[in-house]
């Protein structure tokens, strides 16, 4: 089966400590489960992504910026941005 999904919030975060770069990442439904699930263009070394199947689009929204705060605390330990296509 296809997997379908919705684009349903797109967000960005910059300003990140030690980086002047930025990062996208959006919150999809999935249309055949109807879980939310969030993708991300970059993540930091030793930060794991939010990969939850989440119930509504607001845990997802939260998972997302979790991470991106999460990925701020690394970077202030000097850490490395790994940029992927998503």
């Amino acid at each position: 089966m296809v997997d379908v999904v919705e684009v349903v919030s797109e967000l960005r975060a910059s300003n990140f400590i030690n980086s002047e770069r930025s990062s996208t990442g959006r919150v999809v439904k999935d249309l055949n489960s109807g879980h939310f699930k969030c993708q991300v263009d970059a993540r930091v070394d030793g930060v794991d992504e939010p990969d939850g199947n989440y119930q509504t689009a607001d845990e997802a929204i939260n998972a997302l910026v979790a991470f991106w705060r999460a990925c701020d605390r690394a970077l202030e330990m000097c850490a490395v941005w790994e940029f992927r296509k998503i």
